[in-house]
């Protein structure tokens, strides 16, 4: 949604800069030196990565990559990473349904506040173990 040039352009500039200057180490950086955005709105960003796996990983440590990101350059950014075959399937998808009179809206996230409820779904008094 609201996804434009000027967005993208500025986006990448910023995980540039971010890359080459930032004080964040380890798997984060290594992880957006070796991803590429190819799509940005004014507040979200998708990134593609070189397989499926590498996309999990990065999917994986989403929270601490937004978190770094956001304390480095002061912009909150919703970010997914995507293989680039699924990027392209997915970006033809997008185009088509553009044409075709489609339009996109953003899908508030529900977040787990209570981690009880979660918890008890896989608390082990309740699970017959075979």
């Amino acid at each position: 949604v609201n996804a434009q040039k000027q967005f993208l352009e500025a986006a990448k500039e910023q995980m540039s800069n971010f890359t080459t200057n930032s004080k964040c180490e380890g798997k984060i950086k290594a992880t957006l030196i070796d991803s590429k955005v190819v799509a940005a709105s004014d507040k979200n960003l998708i990134l593609t990565c070189s397989s499926d796996h590498a996309a999990l990983e990065a999917n994986c440590i989403l929270q601490d990559i937004e978190s770094c990101i956001e304390k480095c350059i002061n912009k909150q950014y919703k970010l997914i990473f995507v293989s680039i075959d699924r990027w392209n399937k997915e970006k033809e998808q997008y185009i088509f349904n553009i044409k075709n009179g489609h339009k996109y809206e953003y899908i508030v996230e529900e977040e787990a506040d209570d981690i009880e409820k979660i918890n008890d779904i896989f608390d082990i008094s309740k699970v017959e173990i075979i």
